[in-house]
């Protein structure tokens, strides 16, 4: 499996900002460069972040829009989004402006619309922050909001894999939300959260009921 690139809907990681046209190109010389060694690979885009049109970043419900009107659905196998919705849960209805898991819906839409109704979609960043940061969580939300994802990604049915971002904590600074996503604390004691996981992914065998934890440099496969 090879995602190509990450959260190119945002400035932060495609400059000077966002190009939908020239992400398109990058994934049109990428995916057949790498079939033609691995023909069995399959592609994933970049996983597209929660965003806004704010004339900088592109909200991921536009983004796949523009991907699916260039015809870049035929340069990917599984359609990968990064759908955080935190501190709202998932399933949220009265979130839906801006809750990206929610939202995942419309971008169903818009595959149904182009008849690609068959491609899986890959929620491949997911979970929330804890610590004092003014955005983070409460470790028991931390954990709600994991196990209202899972629930709602079996429930949509079409949501294939949930990553959950991440196995443990970067670090120890409490303020710094980049540090504490982790279902572990920096020195491995567990929060509430793995706990969540561990009981979801219990006795998960089938390819299409699997949920794998991420983290840096290691991916644990739960």
């Amino acid at each position: 499996h090879w995602e190509i690139w990450n959260e190119p809907n945002l400035t932060n990681f495609f400059r000077p900002r966002p190009d939908v046209g020239k992400y398109v190109e990058l994934l049109a010389a990428a995916a057949p460069a790498v079939k033609s060694v691995q023909p069995n690979a399959r592609i994933l885009n970049g996983g597209l972040a929660p965003a806004v049109d704010n004339g900088s970043d592109i909200s991921p419900v536009t983004y796949v829009q523009q991907l699916y009107a260039r015809g870049a659905h035929q340069y990917f196998d599984i359609l990968s989004v990064h759908p955080y919705s935190y501190p709202a849960l998932p399933s949220d209805a009265s979130t839906q402006s801006w809750n990206t898991f929610y939202r995942m819906r419309l971008m169903r839409d818009t595959m149904v619309q182009y008849g690609d109704a068959a491609t899986p979609v890959w929620a491949t960043e997911f979970g929330a922050p804890t610590g004092t940061a003014s955005n983070a969580v409460s470790t028991q939300r931390q954990a709600d909001i994991i196990a209202d994802g899972i629930a709602e990604a079996r429930r949509l049915g079409w949501v294939q894999k949930v990553f959950v971002y991440s196995m443990r904590d970067r670090g120890t600074n409490q303020a710094d939300v980049e540090q504490n996503f982790g279902l572990l604390y920096q020195n491995f004691s567990a929060k509430s959260s793995r706990a969540v996981v561990a009981s979801a992914t219990s006795g998960c065998a089938a390819a299409n009921d699997t949920l794998e934890s991420t983290n840096t440099p290691v991916d644990a496969v739960w």
